[in-house]
């Protein structure tokens, strides 16, 4: 009987390992790629208590900052119930609150304010029956700047809040959630440096733009930037 050579004998035993090592790298490649195009993961609202509810907006502001920013209150009341009413599911694009309504308007809440100044004296939970609503959300404005503070003559938007939220029954308000030191800045990614290019109303807009929209994440799904 003829005796094949070793070398014949390794030869496609050599050529598996190659087409395995080269699936193998491959694969890796083609599970990295699709690792990339994956959405990116769902974040879960913190408070729920939402749906089929009545809801109300307030937006509370220190004095002294209202003094600077006459309309803060109510630009940030606006720009909060807009997106509340109309957010959407990230993965299915319908509406999250469909069945939850809003009675009350922010003009009519913020007139509401400015023709009752005792009410600044009682705290949102005895506030809230007043209103007439079955959940109330009272965001309370603490610091606002549009400069940056290393120089005012650079810009950098940055806001303070405190969220909370008041649950209404029988005529009675109860504190159902709360968050202290919620933040925004604008632009996004400047430092406390701040940045040269800009002007007082667009950072003052786009400050309160990213506050309000880091508030809705607080009561809707939203997904997670890259």
């Amino acid at each position: 009987m003829t005796q094949r050579p070793a070398s014949s004998i390794f030869r496609p035993l050599s050529s598996i390992l190659v087409c395995s090592l080269l699936f193998s790298i491959s694969g890796c490649n083609v599970l990295g790629a699709a690792a990339r195009v994956l959405p990116p993961p769902t974040i879960h609202p913190k408070y729920t208590g939402l749906a089929g509810q009545t809801v109300g907006v307030m937006v509370w502001v220190d004095r002294g900052l209202r003094m600077d920013f006459p309309s803060l209150t109510s630009d940030t009341a606006a720009s909060f119930q807009n997106k509340l009413q109309h957010a959407a599911d990230p993965m299915n694009k319908v509406k999250v609150l469909d069945k939850t309504t809003f009675p009350v308007r922010w003009d009519s809440v913020a007139r509401y304010q400015h023709e009752h100044p005792e009410i600044e004296s009682m705290s949102a939970a005895d506030l809230a029956p007043r209103l007439g609503v079955s959940r109330l959300i009272y965001i309370e404005i603490e610091e606002f700047s549009t400069r940056a503070p290393a120089s005012i003559d650079l810009y950098r938007g940055s806001l303070t809040a405190t969220l909370r939220v008041i649950e209404i029954s029988n005529g009675v308000g109860k504190q159902a959630y709360e968050e202290n030191n919620v933040r925004a800045t604008f632009p996004p990614k400047v430092g406390e440096d701040g940045t040269p290019s800009g002007d007082d109303a667009k950072i003052y807009a786009g400050t309160i733009d990213a506050l309000t929209t880091e508030l809705l994440h607080r009561f809707v799904p939203y997904q997670a930037e890259d």
